[in-house]
């Protein structure tokens, strides 16, 4: 009986060294706003303008409901991220990101999805009704006529929920950053054109096919990274998108 005493106790407190590498930090945040706004006019002596109250309106609003869950495991680090949010339609935002340090170089990557809800709407038709005689002939010299609208059921519900299914790997020691994937490899460009007010043309609005210096937006490719110095860095980048 000492000896399944003994294994019993060893069992459990291996279990209880193992349970907290398991564990999951949970968040929830939101907040709601209330405002009251109340505008008026001062009396003036000089015009017999009275005191008095131009509108008077409360309002509210609440901002995107967060969940957020965080877990780390020695170098590694995991978090799952769902927003809620409603500005006119209902969008969710999924994301995913998570990191692993070895020696001095640590990897994180991250994918995100937002499923949206298109709105439906209703198909409506509209026709002129004219004034018509016993032999269903149209009246001549009558005015233009009634106009009826008809309207069927929900018939466009939108193109239906879609996503970018990429992402981006970054791989750093604090010193020197490789990023592949799907990202805006570099933050900015130091040639432009003459801006449009000086009578030239402008191509800075354009995309990387006709613009005039570095492409700064989002694009697949491989990017290595430097820093020289607290103040000083350099980026090299090179595009290739399918």
């Amino acid at each position: 009986m000492k000896r399944i005493s003994k294994l019993m106790l060893a069992a459990v407190a291996s279990v209880a060294l193992a349970a907290p590498a398991f564990a999951w930090d949970f968040s929830a945040s939101g907040t709601a706003t209330g405002t009251y706004n109340n505008t008026s006019t001062q009396a003036s002596s000089a015009t017999g303008v009275k005191a008095s109250t131009i509108a008077s309106k409360v309002s509210s609003a609440g901002s995107s409901l967060t969940l957020a869950s965080s877990h780390t495991d020695g170098a590694k680090t995991a978090s799952l991220t769902y927003v809620l949010d409603w500005d006119g339609d209902m969008d969710e935002t999924w994301t995913l990101s998570g990191s692993n340090k070895v020696g001095a170089w640590t990897a994180s990557g991250e994918v995100s999805y937002s499923m949206g809800y298109p709105g439906c709407s209703n198909h409506s038709y509209a026709y002129a009704i004219n004034a018509v005689n016993e032999d269903n002939e149209t009246v001549g010299n009558s005015d233009n006529g009634t106009v009826e609208t008809h309207h069927h059921g929900v018939t466009d519900c939108g193109a239906g929920r879609t996503a970018d299914d990429t992402s981006a790997i970054t791989l750093t020691d604090g010193t020197m950053t490789i990023i592949l994937g799907d990202a805006s490899h570099l933050s900015g460009q130091n040639v432009s054109t003459s801006g449009a007010a000086a009578g030239a043309l402008t191509m800075d609005a354009h995309d990387e096919d006709v613009g005039v210096g570095a492409f700064v937006g989002g694009f697949h490719g491989v990017s290595v990274g430097y820093k020289i110095s607290d103040t000083m860095s350099v980026t090299g980048a090179y595009q290739k998108s399918s």
